[in-house]
């Protein structure tokens, strides 16, 4: 027995020395510099060569892996490949391309030590298994750039000590007419003329998330009674596509399935792809997989995934519930993003199953922290973004700012990734726990609209939105114990700036697919969200929380439908406009003073509430006609 230990704890002795030495085996993103004018190759020819030089230093370094023996097999497999194409013609002894079978040609498709991964620009970028040893002799390689070790996306999740979930009554209809109201306290011709919405949807008795985002700042000093419906136009984001870059989806959920009566030309909903290791597995359509997927290494449900694309665009739960809903199932290494992107990217240019750039929007709700190491997946965005994507990230969830490098309460450094990217649109997240989870909404202004305790901010945060959401779950932790004819109707409680991104992603959407005419891109859909937005609401909760404003823009997602209602209808006399449901200012009785509405809404009669140049609004009270309103003392 005492012999057997021993040889283990040597093994394991050499191994870990292996490990200290060489350094863990892992993938690298090697980037070459390829200027088609000076270099006398092809491009693919160019690759192709570049890709048999790194071979040929793994093959000659292969002991200094701590896996020879998967390495050995890689080798050999490769070489096997090799020398088929060679007699079939395809490549000559300098490795150049000369024809033959295409299948063959994609060498990508038949290692896992070195294969192509994207280009951008005078860029190549190759993905590599490598360790630290086996590095320094690649950047030896003429015309490689760069070759760093990849890393995962992954931000920090929010702990929560409820695992409590509900199930939806499905017998109960969520998108009522006006007339099945008790109280019609709502104008629909009065949205309509306010958003040019050719039809008002209204999902009544909804979740805060949804609701808040289809008005201005609700204040309960003016609103007796909570308005929790959610407005949105009848177009609801058709023709549209929402792709997420994410962990999986389980499908099998009332919120993704085409509603009778509703999804009138029915959407997609699916998993398209699987990526690992920068490597795409495109799922077909009658798969299995195409319904349940995942890249958790031991089966568990997608559910961050699965959250992700419910609030973008579930029935119940979600923004935009006519978009289409594409997940990419990626192990969220940086490498399989870019493959993601490129995944996308191509989709968009064959014949069959075409996606419109203009009208898709892509959502990244993960990210880490970089200082300029991986440049390579803001060129990819940036080559995206150019051909008229629409891309959106989640700000992150430790509560520094992320547009700077050094953070005094976490031990990583760097600006977060994507989200700080100048061209990405970054989504940050407001409130409070204890407020959101209730269904009618009683919280204090500052519980509702001040930055969230684990949100990430600064100035490269475009925008902010609920923090706190409601969506699709499933009680089953594993894919394996899950019975895929079974439709779930359970739904969680959940927070993070995860879910903030998708809400914005759905929101544009819903611009998208109600002005189908014009062909959006980054910066046009950017102005968009700014100019529905409202400005200002974001409030002080402490003196940490100030510090968030003052380095933040002050911007709250908005639908584009602004007036705040009460479902009673009750009103602080006050009060007056879109603050307080289209209500004027009473006319006081006497011919000597004015009841004015100001430019934020209160009703009073001196010249900072009745004088036009000072924003008074006629339509909800009465307005000086002369430099001076009707009380002297301009008090």
């Amino acid at each position: 027995m005492t012999k057997y230990f021993f040889f283990y704890f040597i093994l394991y002795f050499l191994i870990e020395y292996n490990k200290v030495v060489y350094g863990k085996d892992g993938y690298y993103l090697i980037r070459i510099k390829y200027n088609p004018k000076k270099e006398q190759l092809e491009s693919e020819d160019f690759i192709n060569n570049k890709i048999e030089s790194i071979f040929n230093v793994i093959k000659n370094n292969v002991e200094t892996y701590n896996e020879v023996e998967y390495v050995k097999k890689e080798i050999d497999k490769y070489e096997n490949f090799e020398n088929l194409k060679r007699k079939r013609h395809i490549i000559n002894d300098d490795n150049n391309v000369i024809g033959g079978d295409d299948k063959l040609r994609e060498i990508t498709d038949d290692t896992n030590l070195v294969y192509n991964l994207s280009e951008y620009k005078d860029s190549v970028l190759l993905y590599g298994y490598l360790n630290e040893n086996i590095t320094k002799y690649i950047k030896e390689i003429t015309n490689i750039e760069n070759c760093v070790p990849d890393t995962e996306m992954f931000d920090t999740p929010i702990e929560t000590s409820d695992d409590t979930y509900e199930t939806l009554d499905l017998n109960k209809s969520i998108l009522d007419k006006e007339e099945s109201q008790d109280i019609i306290y709502y104008d629909t011709e009065a949205i309509k003329s306010e958003t040019k919405w050719k039809k008002v949807n209204i999902q009544t008795d909804s979740y805060n998330h949804l609701s808040l985002v289809s008005q201005f700042k609700y204040d309960k000093n003016i609103i007796n009674s909570y308005d929790n419906n959610y407005y949105f136009s009848e177009k609801a984001g058709e023709g549209t596509d929402i792709f997420i870059i994410d962990d999986g989806i389980n499908t099998m959920h009332v919120d993704f399935q085409n509603q009778k009566g509703y999804h009138i030309n029915k959407r997609t909903v699916k998993c398209d792809a699987i990526i690992i290791n920068a490597k795409v597995e495109e799922i077909d359509e009658n798969d299995e997989r195409s319904k349940l997927c995942t890249v958790n290494p031991k089966g568990e449900m997608p559910k961050h995934g699965t959250y992700v694309a419910s609030v973008a665009g579930g029935f119940y739960f979600g923004v935009a519930k006519k978009a289409n809903i594409h997940v990419i199932a990626s192990d969220m290494t940086i490498g399989s993003v870019i493959k993601s992107l490129e995944y996308i990217k191509n989709l968009s240019e064959r014949s069959t199953n075409y996606i419109n750039p203009h009208k898709t929007i892509i959502n990244i709700s993960n990210g880490t922290y970089d200082i300029h190491e991986y440049t390579d997946l803001k060129n990819y965005l940036n080559k995206i973004i150019d051909l008229g994507f629409i891309v959106i990230a989640s700000a992150g969830n430790n509560n520094v700012d992320g547009c700077t490098i050094n953070h005094d309460n976490i031990s990583k450094i760097g600006y977060h990734i994507p989200s700080s990217y100048d061209r990405v649109i970054s989504v940050g997240s407001v409130g409070v726990q204890k407020v959101y989870k209730d269904k009618e909404l009683k919280g204090t202004t500052e519980e509702i609209y001040s930055i969230s305790d684990f949100s990430n901010y600064g100035n490269c945060t475009d925008i902010f939105a609920p923090g706190f959401v409601h969506a699709a779950y499933f009680y089953e932790n594993n894919v394996k114990n899950y019975d895929i004819t079974e439709y779930s109707k359970d739904y969680k409680f959940i927070p993070g700036t995860s879910y903030s991104a998708p809400i914005v992603a759905g929101v544009i959407s819903l611009i998208i697919s109600e002005n189908p005419e014009i062909e959006y891109n980054q910066e046009m859909i950017r102005e968009k969200l700014i100019e529905q937005s409202q400005k200002n609401i974001l409030v002080n909760k402490n003196e940490k929380n100030l510090k968030k404003l003052l380095n933040s823009p002050n911007v709250f997602i908005n639908n584009g439908k602004r007036i705040v209602y009460s479902r009673d209808n009750v009103y602080n006399k006050n009060y007056c406009g879109i603050f307080s449901g289209n209500q004027k200012c009473s006319p006081i009785n006497s011919t000597s003073k004015l009841n004015c509405c100001s430019a934020d809404g209160i009703c009073g009669t001196s010249s900072k509430y009745c004088l036009i140049f000072k924003g008074c609004q006629s339509e909800f009270g009465e307005c000086a006609k002369t430099g001076k309103s009707s009380n002297s003392n301009g008090n």
